[in-house]
């Protein structure tokens, strides 16, 4: 056997001292881990900045508005002036404020333009396509105001979600009910505060909040105590009702942690991964790993346990009074959890209210296509009537106020004939009252305009009944007629091969244009 030599009994005696001395006395830094883990649950708290007021119901009301102008632009008439009697109040007089909600309504549907100044609706006509078309733009009306209801109940669900996730944090970091640091709540003796497993159910400040447990792992009520590290300690700490002393060592606490980059957002799996850690950490600190108290001790204990925070070695947090109890949980730990869940439920909100959202988009196309559709068929009927007008021949038409002015036969009646001019010279009589060169200058240009070239039949040129009548052999429609220029058969003397387009009479013509089809079109 080797010989020891006195100076290496003496080297192994002190090494074997040390390793005593730090299972009993905790050294300058034993908590750092545990501090690690109060400053990344402080971060969180900071990130409640981060959580969303919530939504609103702005996003919808414009897609709103814009099926119910939709439906009310082809509504009946008798919707569209007073709501089918709706706007009545029950004594049977006028609701002044909901009328003047409607008026509003129906002053977008003739004011509102795009931007390009186009007017954006259109009061259709109470036609049979229109009228279709109304019972489902109506349709589509009441289920974007059943997606509304859901969407508004949806988007207050996210805000008081949001809003008490926020106050579960604050609970969390501060105790239940304050917005900052109070020292109310904490027992004047450190032991009675950190330490006591039971004090007849009064456990100070022990687990209440994170800000006063914090204090118990990086404080000592004697000189040297340094055990979250020099900046985040606070030694000679023996009452925590004493002045701000309490608040000013948890303000070392919060201070010297890491100043790592702000959460831009904060969400439920951050919150529960470090209420994770912390359930990892606790008991690592415990002396012996035999009792079940030590085990639910936070922080470097000596081998009593008691977490007095009288040296270095007893600056923990026992929680077996609090853990060992009913609830089963620390409340600052189920402050955090709460706010996870509330967190979880504010953002499963605003996925459903996104869904709502995109609803009343698509019943908004739907509304868009109905409305179109409407609007196309009365455009492709107006313009099929008025494609049915009679055409106006250029050459006719001169003619016939030709025939107009040669009619006259007084200076005073011709002069006062538009296209009219009073030749005394003529020697015709009846071409006295003549066509003014103003007038035929005209007539050329409209002809030169329509190219001269049109290849249909040219009825004047006809002279007899069976010429006129034998060029409507082969064609679709009636060409030429044998009439005068009275559509009603009265002037015999008059008859010649005319244009069919003159059969029909201007008024005749607008008369078969609805209003509303001249209205749309003009």
């Amino acid at each position: 056997m080797k010989e020891v030599t006195a100076r290496q009994l003496v080297v192994g005696l002190a090494v074997l001292l040390t390793n005593v001395l730090q299972r009993t006395e905790s050294a300058a830094g034993d908590n750092v881990a545990e501090y690690l883990v109060v400053c990344e649950l402080k971060r969180l708290v900071d990130a409640a900045a981060a959580i969303p007021d919530g939504p609103t119901t702005e996003d919808i009301t414009t897609p709103l508005e814009d099926i119910n102008l939709l439906n009310l632009s082809t509504a009946t008439s008798s919707w569209y002036n007073d709501k089918d009697g709706k706007l009545k109040k029950s004594d049977g007089n006028i609701d002044e404020a909901l009328k003047t909600e409607w008026d509003n309504l129906k002053k977008k549907i003739t004011e509102a333009t795009d931007a390009t100044g186009k007017k954006i609706y259109k009061r259709l006509p109470v036609q049979e396509w229109q009228l279709t078309a109304n019972k489902k733009l109506d349709r589509i009306s009441r289920a974007a105001e059943a997606v509304k209801i859901k969407h508004s109940a949806a988007v207050e669900a996210a805000k008081t979600a949001f809003k008490e996730a926020k106050d579960h944090l604050t609970n969390a970091l501060y105790g239940k009910g304050h917005k900052a640091f109070n020292k109310a709540p904490l027992a004047t003796s450190l032991t009675n505060n950190c330490g006591h497993a039971n004090v007849g159910g009064d456990y100070g400040g022990l687990g209440q909040a994170l800000a006063y447990d914090a204090i118990c792992i990086c404080s000592t009520s004697d000189a040297g105590g340094k055990t979250c590290g020099t900046d985040a300690s606070t030694a000679s700490l023996s009452d925590l009702q004493s002045g701000d002393s309490a608040k000013q060592a948890w303000e070392k606490v919060a201070t010297a942690c890491p100043q790592l980059k702000p959460l831009q957002q904060l969400t439920p799996q951050q919150i529960r991964g470090a209420v994770s850690k912390f359930a990892a950490i606790l008991g690592r600190g415990e002396p012996s790993g035999t009792t079940a108290s030590h085990k639910n001790i936070f922080g470097k204990a000596a081998n009593a346990g008691t977490c007095d925070m009288a040296n270095a070695g007893n600056s923990c947090v026992k929680y077996t009074g609090i853990l060992d109890g009913k609830s089963k949980q620390i409340p600052w730990i189920q402050e955090f959890e709460d706010a996870a869940t509330k967190l979880e439920l504010g953002y499963a909100k605003q996925n459903e209210i996104k869904s709502y959202e995109h609803h009343i988009q698509i019943l908004q196309e739907q509304a868009w296509q109905q409305y179109i559709g409407a609007e196309e068929e009365l455009e492709l009927r107006a313009k099929k009537i008025i494609n049915q007008l009679p055409k106006t021949d250029p050459k006719q038409k001169q003619e016939e106020d030709k025939a107009k002015c040669n009619n006259i036969d007084k200076e005073a009646e011709c002069t006062a004939t538009q296209k009219c001019k009073w030749n005394a010279e003529a020697k015709d009589p009846k071409k006295k009252c003549t066509l003014s060169e103003e007038a035929k200058k005209e007539a050329e240009k409209a002809n030169q305009e329509t190219g001269g070239k049109d290849e249909k039949t040219d009825c004047s040129k006809l002279t007899t009944q069976t010429e006129c009548e034998k060029a409507n052999e082969g064609q679709t429609t009636k060409v030429c007629g044998w009439k005068g220029e009275n559509t009603d058969g009265s002037d015999k003397g008059t008859y010649k091969c005319r244009d069919s387009s003159f059969l029909l009479s201007k008024h005749f013509a607008l008369s078969v244009v609805s209003a509303a089809f001249v209205a749309l079109l003009f």
